[in-house]
């Protein structure tokens, strides 16, 4: 079932003796010139103004309701947008699903020829059919003129797997119990989910992560990470950054070995750790930390690094929840 909205928006001379110039060089030159602007034109003529991106965007919306029976993996998939995800009414056993698609051309009519080239996707993949994918696709050859942007908004039963990458925009999940993979290239990420396994990555942004995962991947390159961690009984896996702080809360609790590492900052730990091994080193215009110690005993390790920033440890109580 698909339900489509239009939006439109329109929106001292030197008196010394001169040498002669060279002939042929000057020859030369000319044909370069010649050449060049020939290409130029040729270019104009078959493409338009040289960087001119599309002057004229429309906005549309489609709705879609998919069965969710054989389905364990929902997998979302845009290029330039962003992935919002959120849990379905209770008992509810279909995929909701939203798209934002934002179309642009030269013109009004070359934006609406662009808008009518998408299409939103939604095949099944996978072992047994049971990925659902989303994403979308030009029904015909992209014209140079045309752009799109298509952003995802899906409400899914809580107990399917997710996987979310985009490649310009932000990426929010909330409220799934599955497992749970999101990628970014440049944009902020938060998640809000997950049981059992997290990876959530971006290149560009900050991220932010409240689960209650036993095995996590979080990672940016530039921008800062909060992860809040409510695992109380074992947790493991990777935070880092490149470029940023990172932030952990733990559950005094939680079974896990910290490694941190820091190479232009501090290491700041207000968590119950024994077995502790702390070192600080300047050298190089260097200000390295390194800290190392169990919590509750210990367990997997998770490694928590920054190059430029500074870590701060600190336990986890209920009330420090973030508010969906």
């Amino acid at each position: 079932m698909c339900r489509r909205h239009a939006r439109h928006r329109f929106h001292s001379r030197d008196e010394r003796k001169v040498p002669r110039p060279n002939r042929s060089r000057r020859g030369f030159c000319s044909n370069l010139l010649l050449w060049g602007l020939g290409l130029g034109a040729l270019l104009l003529a078959t493409h338009g103004c040289i960087g001119d991106g599309p002057r004229q965007w429309i906005e549309d919306t489609e709705d879609h309701n998919l069965p969710t029976v054989g389905t364990r993996l929902v997998s979302l998939k845009t290029t330039n947008g962003h992935i919002q995800v959120r849990p379905a009414n209770q008992g509810a056993e279909i995929i909701e699903i939203h798209a934002i698609v934002r179309a642009g051309g030269r013109d009004q009519n070359d934006a609406a020829r662009c808008r009518d080239a998408i299409e939103i996707a939604m095949p099944v993949s996978g072992h047994d059919d049971s990925t659902q994918e989303i994403t979308w696709a030009w029904r015909e050859p992209k014209q140079p003129s045309w752009s799109a942007d298509v952003s995802f908004e899906v409400a899914m039963p809580v107990e399917l797997d997710v996987a979310a990458e985009t490649d310009n925009g932000r990426i929010d999940v909330v409220g799934v119990l599955g497992d749970c993979q999101v990628k970014s290239d440049n944009g902020a990420i938060r998640v809000v989910a997950a049981q059992d396994r997290l990876s959530a990555e971006t290149t560009n942004g900050e991220v932010i992560v409240e689960s209650p995962a036993e095995d996590v991947n979080i990672r940016s390159t530039n921008g800062a990470v909060r992860a809040t961690l409510t695992n109380g009984q074992n947790v493991g896996g990777t935070i880092s950054t490149t470029n940023g702080s990172v932030a952990v809360k733990l559950a005094k609790t939680a079974a896990t070995t910290l490694e941190c590492r820091t190479v232009h900052g501090s290491v700041k730990n207000s968590l119950p750790l024994t077995e502790r091994e702390k070192k600080t080193s300047r050298s190089a215009g260097k200000n390295r930390s390194h800290l190392k110690g169990q919590l509750a005993g210990g367990g997997a390790t998770l490694d928590v690094q920054t190059t430029n920033g500074n870590i701060d440890l600190q336990p986890y109580t209920p009330r420090d929840a973030h508010d969906d």
